[in-house]
C-alpha cells in the first residue's frame, strides 16, 4: 500500500501493533478500535482519529509511510 491509495475519510485496521514500534503506545494509550478513521494524508504520514472526547474534540494517532505495512484499509 502507498499513501497515494488512502484519502481522507478512509478506514483503516491495525495489523500489527508491533510493527509500528515505539509509536503505538499513542495507540495503546487509546481505547483500541476496530478500526480508525484517516483525518488527514501528509507527506510522508497519514493521521488517524482514536478518540472523539466529550467536547467534540479528537485525539490523533500518526502512522508514518514506512509502517503502512501494518494496516490495511476497510472501506
Amino acid at each position: 500500500m502507498k499513501l497515494q491509495d488512502i484519502e481522507v475519510g478512509n478506514s483503516i485496521k491495525v495489523k500489527n501493533f508491533k510493527a509500528l514500534g515505539t509509536k503505538s503506545l499513542l495507540f495503546l494509550n487509546s481505547p483500541l478500535k476496530e478500526k480508525y478513521e484517516v483525518y488527514s494524508v501528509n507527506a510522508g504520514s497519514i493521521s488517524v482519529i482514536l478518540e472523539t472526547r466529550k467536547d467534540g474534540s479528537h485525539s490523533g494517532g500518526i502512522i508514518f509511510e514506512q509502517d503502512l505495512h501494518a494496516i490495511e484499509l476497510v472501506n
